[in-house]
């Protein structure tokens, strides 16, 4: 099964977040990028992931 990547932009809009957000998130290891080339991606497992996270931190 093929694994679905968003761009940062696309990853980003999803989250409701900014752009300088999720470099944060990247920076502080929350959430982790996929890199193609130059291009950074984020797999939709991995932002389903973090979403876990936040909801269970929140309880």
């Amino acid at each position: 099964m093929a694994c679905q990547l968003s761009s940062r932009v696309d990853a980003a809009r999803f989250l409701g977040i900014s752009l300088r957000t999720l470099d944060r998130l990247v920076e502080v290891g929350e959430l982790t990028p996929v890199r193609v080339g130059r291009r950074v991606l984020f797999e939709q497992a991995e932002i389903e992931r973090f979403i876990d996270t936040i909801r269970k931190e929140r309880g």
